[in-house]
């Protein structure tokens, strides 16, 4: 499968924070990948393209919200089937 995840949509942009020590989509992203993502129930140790997806489009409007005031929301485009990107 292919998979294409941005920072914002085209009329936006990407919020970066110093407490964060990263820009929010990869501070979200980091979290994500580190198991945060995992939303087997109970967790599987993998983190799959949909459950990374759901995460980062629920996480990156939360603590755009919470930093800025506004919320940013990431775009993300998938083709074909799921699949790992981590396993723990």
């Amino acid at each position: 499968g292919v998979v294409v995840l941005a920072a914002t949509g085209q009329d936006q942009v990407a919020s970066e924070f110093g407490k964060l020590g990263h820009g929010v989509f990869t501070y979200a992203l980091l979290q994500a990948m580190s198991g945060d993502a995992d939303g087997g129930n109970p967790p599987d140790g993998k983190i799959t393209v949909t459950e990374l997806v759901a995460y980062i489009n629920d996480r990156v409007p939360e603590l755009t919200k919470q930093y800025r005031g506004k919320t940013q929301y990431p775009n993300a485009w998938a083709r074909g089937q799921d699949f790992p990107l981590g396993i723990k």
